[in-house]
């Protein structure tokens, strides 16, 4: 069986190009330590803030199985989004994380990567999308700060 521990991450390569600080543990922590800084600048308080740290940590669990090296070594992980949000369901079950945060961690996991092209959405898109969220309790600013976050954990 694999390990399926956040400290398997450290296991898991990734493009160069892409994330030149190496692993996908290193790149998880760099993104944890921005969403703890977008936090405390943003004033975000409570399930909010708990919502954005367990997501920053959470959003690239799925590369753990969705990981390929292909010819002339590069690295793809073609969905490891909507893997981080199943892995991320189990984990937060399993540590008993209250139901609002869960919900929230699961859908933002699940659509960080959708967020980074907003703007080539349609207006039927943006409700598509903002319905997703306001389903799992968060809106579409508290995924834009992981994505914020996110960006910020690409440090060579």
């Amino acid at each position: 069986m694999k390990d399926s521990s956040l400290r398997a991450l450290a296991t898991v390569q990734q493009d160069p190009v892409y994330h030149p600080e190496g692993d996908v543990l290193a790149h998880t922590l760099q993104v944890w330590g921005a969403a703890r800084r977008i936090a405390a600048r943003e004033g975000l308080h409570g399930a909010a803030r708990k919502t954005l740290l367990w997501a920053a940590l959470l959003h690239d669990y799925g590369k753990l199985h969705h990981t390929q090296v292909a010819e002339g070594g590069r690295v793809t992980n073609h969905g490891h989004a909507e893997a981080s949000a199943d892995l991320a369901w189990a984990l937060l079950f399993r540590y008993g994380v209250g139901w609002q945060c869960w919900a929230g961690v699961v859908v933002l996991c699940a659509q960080h990567m959708n967020a980074r092209d907003l703007d080539r959405y349609s207006a039927r898109g943006l409700r598509r999308l903002d319905r997703k969220l306001a389903e799992a309790g968060v809106d579409r600013a508290l995924l834009l700060l992981l994505v914020e976050a996110d960006r910020a954990g690409r440090v060579a």
